[in-house]
């Protein structure tokens, strides 16, 4: 992963826990220009736990070298069928960080004007946490997805 400084001078769609990253293929495959997809499946540089990397990408988006953001975070502890289930304290502060991450994401598209895609917010908890919410009412988009 490259500092911003580094990459070319144009905008780039990103797509972050991007699993097979069939989105970033699709965008590549119409022409578009596409950042290497992140997801922890690449190896540990591509591991958003890492606060490195965290921040490298919050700060291609807030240096304008992304214009699209989709964001795929794990839904496995937030689904309707497990959620319920007890979690390790580990596994919990590791949701969180993920939670706090897409939030930012999120806000910092709002600043930066890019488009942010979260994969179903809306019928998950995740899409319930504030910090999402928040982020959405200030870029007034999918407000009305969130009721906290």
């Amino acid at each position: 992963l490259r500092r911003s400084q580094a990459m070319p001078k144009a905008r780039f769609a990103l797509e972050v826990f991007s699993g097979v990253a069939r989105l970033t293929a699709a965008w590549a495959e119409v022409g578009l220009r596409v950042a290497a997809p992140i997801d922890l499946s690449y190896g540990a540089a591509f591991d958003v736990k890492l606060r490195g990397v965290r921040r490298l990408v919050l700060d291609w988006v807030l240096s304008g070298l992304v214009w699209c953001v989709s964001l795929g975070p794990p839904c496995t502890d937030d689904s309707v069928a497990t959620g319920h289930l007890e979690r390790d304290d580990v596994r919990n502060a590791t949701r969180e960080l993920i939670e706090d991450f897409v939030a930012d994401i999120a806000r910092a598209c709002t600043r930066g004007w890019a488009v942010c895609l979260v994969e179903n917010p809306r019928f998950s908890r995740k899409g319930q946490r504030k910090g999402l919410c928040a982020a959405n009412r200030a870029g007034r988009r999918g407000a009305n997805d969130c009721t906290a």
